[in-house]
């Protein structure tokens, strides 16, 4: 939530700093054209029209500045969000990343089922706001349809988060990475040395040791995931069934769901809320 408040009132500075420069930029220009005793016979013909047009100029430039707090507006409200929530009744496209099989069954549920790995439904899905999350509460009712549900949290992009993968016995984290991969090529402007140059990227999973929980998962459940720094907490039906510190490498990011080849769970009533 800091991290927030200081990127929040470091916008909001820019943005008054930004709309002072422009205005102070139109205050000179007119005052260069526009004489201090204004008298029809001495004005040329531009600086008469200006001075005639005042009000109509003023008006303009506050429907510029207007335009411009919103647009600085919109884009911070991207970044941040303040919380979320998602019932599935609009299009998934509207808040959600996602590639592979997602679907609607039925007004306010979300289909979740996999894709091989390597093809466009390995990656999950996530929501297209919070890139700046921190520490948050990402509650939802999911169901086990296919062997497991799968979690994400502190999402980068597709290609870099934390997964949580649930099934009937146990909850498996896991981390998927991309690392860039180069080329060396030898430098035309010295033969001595030698150059790299970025032929693509790398993605793979970082599967973490298993931890067993006790809870009876053959319908829906209610789960709560809180993340705070480097440290997760994970609540099925109220119960803690999931606690890791120093576990989080990703500092701040978005959240999800992910299955993958045959695994499929169904999701309801998703909610993000911010934690102080």
């Amino acid at each position: 939530m800091l991290r927030i408040q200081r990127i929040l009132r470091s916008e909001i500075l820019h943005s008054l700093a930004s709309i002072a420069t422009i205005i102070l930029l139109i205050v000179s220009a007119l005052s260069l054209v526009i004489p201090k005793l204004p008298t029809k016979e001495y004005y040329p013909q531009l600086s008469y029209f200006l001075a005639e047009h005042l009000s109509t100029i003023l008006f303009f430039l506050i429907v510029f500045v207007l335009l411009y707090l919103y647009l600085a507006l919109s884009r911070l409200t991207r970044r941040i969000t303040i919380g979320f929530r998602d019932n599935f009744k609009d299009d998934l496209k509207n808040n959600w990343e996602y590639r592979g099989d997602w679907s609607k069954l039925e007004k306010g549920v979300l289909c979740v089922r996999g894709g091989d790995e390597g093809s466009r439904g390995d990656e999950g899905g996530i929501t297209k706001v919070g890139a700046l999350w921190e520490n948050y509460e990402f509650s939802f009712e999911t169901k086990i349809i296919n062997k497991v549900t799968g979690w994400i949290i502190r999402a980068r992009d597709l290609n870099n988060h934390f997964m949580l993968q649930c099934g009937y016995e146990v909850i498996t984290p896991h981390q998927r990475l991309s690392q860039p991969l180069f080329e060396s090529k030898p430098d035309p402007s010295s033969p001595d040395k030698t150059s790299f140059e970025l032929t693509g990227f790398k993605v793979g999973w970082r599967r973490l040791p298993p931890v067993p929980h006790n809870k009876e998962l053959d319908d829906w459940f209610k789960v709560k995931i809180i993340t705070r720094g480097s440290s997760v907490d994970v609540f099925i039906d109220n119960e803690l069934i999931f606690h890791q510190k120093n576990i989080l490498t990703i500092p701040v990011g978005r959240v999800g769901f992910r299955c993958w080849a045959d695994e499929e769970a169904h999701f309801r009533k998703v909610r993000v809320k911010l934690a102080d």
